[in-house]
């Protein structure tokens, strides 16, 4: 649980302190949530809490990449990563819910 608990602190720490254009700190948030993901996988109970938590970051995460979509290419960031992120990690891919989020506004 306490690794865990790190990595949400590092989550919202790097989320509140991100550059939306550096390639860099997107690299550094998406590892973190990563990691969070794995960590989520090998611990059989999560304290609702912490899933809470998460949730709330991933509020705030899907909120920074629909706006950074257009100014990042988060093609080439997928391309340096290695090996290349899955499907499931969808914090990899805004493009998909960044497109329905802006046929919901023109709705």
């Amino acid at each position: 649980m306490r690794k865990l608990e790190n990595l949400l602190f590092f989550y919202e720490l790097y989320l509140e302190g991100l550059d939306e254009r550096n390639l860099l700190q997107w690299s550094m948030v998406l590892d973190v949530r990563s990691e969070i993901e794995k960590q989520l996988r090998r611990t059989k109970r999560v304290p609702f809490h912490l899933r809470k938590s998460l949730k709330q970051l991933d509020k705030i995460l899907k909120g920074k990449l629909v706006k950074a979509s257009s100014d990042v290419n988060f093609g080439r960031l997928r391309e340096i990563q290695f090996p290349k992120p899955s499907r499931r990690y969808w914090w990899y891919y805004p493009e998909v819910f960044s497109c329905s989020h802006l046929q919901l506004q023109s709705a």
